[in-house]
């Protein structure tokens, strides 16, 4: 079945097409590379994006899984690109959190929570937003700054190392005296070139 056989030919197909071609662009990503990534040539991804092939629910499907995006969205069904289902396991793939064994006056078992860079530097992108707003800069403005944000940071979600994590030991003084807190604070951070590590 197509995505034409559910909704009215015309308008809603033009805007589909229109989504799909959009989202592309956005990823900076031309016809060939969309082909390639969900298994199909060149000519069919053209075809689509002017209008001459039918879109089938599986297509629609292999391009929302591609662009992180909801299949609804794919579709022209609203204007939320969100995906509804399984947000704990997309979570999962951008926040982790293992256990190493660190070494100081006795053994312990440390948590790290790792988290990709890219949502890591949109999360602080946040948090400066809320910045603004206490120092009354128009909301026009952050808005729209954030809105760039949030379009650069899902395409660096398709181009970024699946690898690229800042990670965190989540320490407490409660599990840890606090002389072998800063004991193993400054082994961690001279032991690493930076922020940024892969994740175990």
């Amino acid at each position: 079945m197509s995505y034409r056989d559910v909704k009215s030919k015309d308008e809603s197909f033009s805007e589909v097409v229109k989504r799909i071609k959009k989202l592309r662009e956005l990823n900076n990503e031309s016809q060939e590379e969309l082909a390639k990534a969900v298994n199909m040539t060149k000519y069919t991804i053209a075809n689509i994006e002017q209008g001459k092939t039918n879109l089938s629910l599986e297509t629609a499907m292999l391009i929302a899984g591609h662009y992180h995006v909801s299949v609804d969205y794919i579709c022209g069904m609203g204007n939320d690109m969100t995906v509804a289902n399984d947000v704990l396991d997309t979570l999962c793939r951008y926040v982790m959190i293992s256990t190493r064994t660190m070494h100081m006056r006795q053994a312990h078992k440390v948590p790290f929570l790792s988290i990709n860079k890219s949502l890591f530097d949109y999360l602080n992108v946040l948090d400066k937003a809320e910045q603004f707003k206490k120092d009354n800069v128009a909301d026009e403005l952050i808005s729209a700054w954030l809105e760039k944000e949030k379009e650069k940071t899902l395409h660096l979600f398709q181009r970024e190392s699946k690898d690229s994590f800042v990670e965190y030991a989540l320490l407490s003084q409660r599990d840890i005296a606090s002389d072998e807190v800063m004991e193993l604070l400054e082994n961690t951070y001279r032991d690493s070139s930076g922020d940024i590590k892969k994740s175990p």
